[in-house]
């Protein structure tokens, strides 16, 4: 029952969160924390089964997002 509860309240925080995003009111440091989160998610969701490629790509997105969100 607990699971089910937390389903109900997580649907309308990522909906939320999605909004955020798309209508860009979050700040840098929130949206720095939601990449993070969705970096992670991949990767896991993944277990790590990437290409010399996809490493590349995911691993400079990381830095874009880590040098130019935080110096602006």
């Amino acid at each position: 029952m607990q699971a089910c509860e937390n389903t109900q309240k997580l649907v309308p925080f990522l909906r939320e969160l999605a909004t955020s995003i798309e209508t860009d009111s979050l700040d840098n440091y929130q949206l720095k924390s939601v990449s993070e989160f969705f970096m992670a998610w991949n990767f896991q969701k993944d277990k790590g089964e990437y290409s010399s490629e996809e490493l590349i790509k995911f691993l400079s997105l990381g830095w874009y997002i880590y040098t130019h969100l935080l110096k602006n």
